[in-house]
């Protein structure tokens, strides 16, 4: 199986991290925008081709869609991904403009993981919206 996330395009921050093997430090991140435009292209590069290739992208899964080229566990894998959104979101705080753009990843990333949490033993059904089944419940009355 693959050891890693594709790298081209990849932030060079998360290569400094890996190499250290340091989950606890930031790395250096002197231009915010720049940083923050480099890891989304690298996560756009990422998803998988029906989903597009700019924000916000299709939440429309295609039947027995496996995510293999995000699901790819430890540091090397969907973990660098995260962390590399992470130290976005913490450097961000203080730049409203560069809030909104990590934002519209970070929100995105997060709909990524539970899709893909989702079609885990899944095989070819479909993924179902858990809103959906909540409302199909009936209430009983007393």
């Amino acid at each position: 199986g693959k050891k890693g996330l594709n790298p081209s395009g990849r932030p060079s921050q998360v290569g400094w991290w890996t190499a250290r093997k340091r989950c606890d430090r930031l790395p250096p991140l002197d231009d915010v925008q720049l940083y923050g435009d480099t890891v989304t292209k690298w996560y756009l590069s990422l998803q998988p081709e029906w989903r597009g290739n700019a924000l916000p992208l299709s939440k429309d899964v295609p039947s027995g869609e496996s995510w293999s080229a995000l699901r790819i566990p430890g540091r090397n894998g969907l973990l660098s991904l995260i962390a590399a959104v992470g130290w976005w979101w913490k450097v961000a705080h203080d730049n409203r403009e560069e809030q909104v753009y990590m934002y519209g990843v970070l929100n995105d990333l997060a709909w990524t993981v539970d899709a893909l949490l989702k079609s885990v033993g899944k095989g070819k059904k479909r993924l179902h919206d858990p809103e959906e089944s909540d409302g199909a419940q009936k209430k009983h009355k007393a």
